[in-house]
């Protein structure tokens, strides 16, 4: 592989001179292009071949709604019930500036990758584990909580590696795109499974709890375990670094710390992505609120909830990802800002059932705000740094990752307070994100 590098760094495409979005592309980026046109087809089908794994079990473990939903089935308080997003979107990101230090530009990405996806899912194997021999209910509340814990935490370690990865595997001209269809294939998988694992936890489930929740967390952690292998097929491009500095940890801090102060076009970004970290997890927080004063309490709504996601998500996600190409990931982000800022007032004035439309609005906007924040990011950072711009990102998210927390807290004792900070988080990152300066930077 590094014979095939060196190659295409010397050969023609170093002296291509490409536009992307009207602007000219940087040397390293047309080594990268050439580089990477040579596994364009297999890195295409081995990533998507992924997103169809993992997504396609997703519905049996996902964070933002299956999980919360055995936490309420535990009868735990909300705060937990939205504790697994936040470890997500904000404790999980901790490792991510260790991990920055430690990982050199040309240390293999899909390696450490595919190791960290292993110590992710040991966690879930526990907790199905637990479902089946452990029949205290606060017990289960605390090994719920540390498992769910240690698995993101695990994640975080994934975090960067993974979208590291996905910037060398791809260039940033097709990265939109590729985005838009890799969600809207994710999406088609859980076509296929989402409506079985939302069959799994209704009042029609061939198993008694926990047994559905046991089966639900073993079909979560295989699919993750058969990625790993395909993660390991992947080429990545590695910049063209001979002589990379051994920096101490303080010494990289300072680094880091120079990046922002110096980089007028990161910084910009810097300024309104993490609040957009806030609105990614707000899926649990107006779940609960939707049972708790909505009337969203009927045997099956949960389970609706879960069936009928990929149906809305799947257009949405393919839109996204046209728009993105053709006007920037920023604009997208805040045009989901704003989507999430209509969805809120209408949960308010609905009821029961008809809660499933502002929470589908808020979920799709959610899940495709961290992709399209993340793209913003990817779009206004030096390619051959990727790694430590990532690991700024992430590090300034730790805060208000932490937010759902705080707004889960809030909707059990003041739910209007709750509902307005909503609303104004979403304002910000909408207002800043399609403010015409970010729009002519990123």
């Amino acid at each position: 592989m590094t014979d095939s590098l060196d190659a295409s760094i010397e050969g023609p495409g170093a002296a291509m001179a490409t536009v992307t979005n009207g602007a000219p592309e940087s040397p390293l980026a047309a080594d990268q292009e050439a580089y990477l046109s040579q596994y364009a087809k297999r890195n295409y089908l081995l990533y998507m071949l992924i997103v169809l794994v993992s997504l396609g079990a997703s519905p049996f473990g996902d964070m933002s709604v299956f999980v919360p939903t055995l936490a309420m089935r535990l009868h735990a308080p909300t705060w937990i019930v939205a504790l697994p997003t936040v470890v997500d979107y904000s404790i999980s990101y901790i490792p991510i500036l260790l991990l920055g230090w430690l990982m050199g530009a040309r240390a293999s990405r899909t390696r450490v990758y595919a190791a960290s996806v292993a110590a992710m899912y040991l966690p879930i194997l526990a907790l199905a584990i637990a479902l089946l021999r452990v029949e205290s209910e606060r017990a289960m509340v605390v090994i719920f909580s540390a498992c769910v814990i240690c698995y993101s935490l695990a994640l975080g370690v994934t975090i960067l590696p993974c979208w590291d990865l996905f910037a060398r595997i791809f260039p940033d001209s097709k990265r939109s795109k590729i985005m838009g269809q890799a969600g809207a294939l994710g999406q088609a998988s859980t076509l296929l499974t989402a409506g079985l694992a939302g069959w799994l936890i209704s009042s029609h489930s061939p198993l008694p709890y926990p047994r559905n929740y046991a089966v639900a967390m073993l079909i979560f952690a295989s699919n993750g375990f058969v990625c790993l292998f395909v993660i390991l097929g992947l080429k990545e491009y590695k910049p063209p670094v001979s002589n990379e500095p051994k920096l101490t940890f303080g010494g990289y801090l300072a680094m880091l710390w120079q990046t922002v102060q110096t980089d007028d076009r990161f910084r910009a970004t810097l300024r309104i992505a993490p609040f957009a970290i806030a609105l990614v997890s707000l899926t649990p927080v107006m779940l609960a609120y939707a049972v708790k004063y909505r009337g969203f309490t009927g045997a099956d709504d949960k389970a609706l909830f879960v069936a009928s996601r990929p149906y809305v998500m799947i257009p949405g996600l393919l839109l996204f990802g046209y728009i993105s190409h053709r006007i920037g990931p920023a604009r997208v982000a805040g045009g989901l800002a704003v989507l999430i800022l209509l969805a809120v007032p209408l949960s308010m004035l609905s009821w029961g059932r008809f809660q499933l439309v502002p929470l589908l609005m808020i979920t799709t906007a959610a899940f495709g705000s961290l992709f399209y924040v993340l793209l913003a990011v990817m779009r206004s950072a030096d390619q051959s740094r990727m790694h430590q711009y990532l690991a700024i990102y992430y590090t300034a998210c730790l805060i208000p990752g932490l937010a759902p927390l705080g707004l889960a807290w809030l909707m059990d004792h003041t739910p209007n307070v709750a509902l307005s900070l909503i609303m104004l988080i979403a304002a910000i990152v909408a207002v800043g994100f399609l403010s015409p300066r970010m729009s002519r930077d990123v």
